[in-house]
């Protein structure tokens, strides 16, 4: 929706270990993986692509799921690992909004890049409800950690998936428990602007959060903060 909304306004900034560092369509990939700081670590190719990270699965929780064999690791490689502060010090950015699905390593991503989380807006990120991989987060965790960083939980999608007793598609979810879910977590505008004495909520910055908020389907939100 915000590629749509604001086309060649934005400027982007990715990472990807497997391919080379260039530019994209407005922005630049970066060959790294991002975690809390520099360095190599193993990445863990999974069967099915999407299911790569740097964290390996848990047998215990994966095997109870149908979906197991999309984890199961393939190979390893020897990736660097660094984070999106220095991405965006190397590009002279300060971002906006950042989305993250990164099979767990989102909350140490965001450990390792404060100055991100100063500067953002919002964040949609993928959590678990419960550790698929060795030394996972939950939701939980990283929920604790974006209220403690000046955030709340706007919206968020739950996935439900079934176990494997019984004999569903591999990716049913209209039944199961609930397993991972994307949500959008925002600052709280109106109660940083009633007691902004250092003036962070500029104009600009302002119809920023605006925008976030329509389009993320949150007018009522949206007008709280224009009417502030």
């Amino acid at each position: 929706q915000a590629a749509v909304a604001f086309g060649a306004r934005r400027l982007y900034v990715g990472f990807d270990p497997n391919v080379p560092s260039g530019p994209v369509p407005n922005g630049r990939v970066y060959p790294w993986a991002v975690g809390r700081g520099p360095g190599r670590r193993t990445l863990y190719h999974a069967l099915h692509p999407h299911s790569t990270g740097l964290l390996p699965p848990d047998p215990t929780w994966a095997r109870r799921f149908p979906w197991q064999s999309s984890m199961v690791v393939v190979s390893q490689a020897e990736v660097e690992v660094d984070t999106i502060d220095r991405a965006l010090a190397e590009a002279g950015l300060v971002a906006d909004f950042a989305k993250m699905d990164i099979e767990g390593l989102e909350l140490e991503a965001l450990e390792g890049s404060p100055g991100l989380v100063r500067s953002c807006i919002g964040m949609s990120l993928e959590t678990v409800y419960f550790p698929v991989r060795r030394g996972q987060p939950t939701h939980a965790d990283v929920d604790l950690f974006m209220q403690r960083s000046g955030y709340m939980m706007a919206v968020t999608s739950p996935h439900r998936h079934a176990r494997a007793t019984l004999s569903y598609s591999p990716f049913p979810e209209n039944r199961g428990q609930m397993v991972w879910a994307q949500s959008l977590w925002v600052r709280d505008a109106w109660a940083e602007m009633e007691t902004d004495r250092a003036g962070l909520w500029s104009r600009l910055r302002t119809l920023k959060m605006l925008s976030l908020l329509d389009i993320s389907g949150l007018p009522d939100m949206a007008r709280e903060v224009a009417v502030c």
